[in-house]
């Protein structure tokens, strides 16, 4: 089916399920670069607030689960 009105970058995007291996490898690279990046500003905010959670998730606007929850590496709580 053409859709002649459609800009040509919006036909030339592939149907859902249908991504090319290499996407797929890109988006793995960059979900891994996310974690690592907010992994070090989550240790950094722990650091500057002497260890204290609670200190550390107000630095960051985030709430005192969910920094501990990101100082877990994203599969779970982490142990405090």
């Amino acid at each position: 089916m053409r859709i002649p009105w459609l800009p040509s970058e919006v036909l030339r995007i592939p149907p859902t399920g249908q991504r090319p291996k290499s996407a797929l490898a890109a988006n793995a690279g960059l979900r891994t670069g996310i974690l690592r990046t907010e992994g070090g500003a989550c240790h950094a905010a722990v650091d500057r607030a002497r260890g204290n959670l609670s200190a550390a998730a107000r630095l960051l606007g985030l709430t005192r689960a969910q920094l501990a929850y990101r100082l877990g590496a994203g599969g779970g709580p982490a142990a405090v």
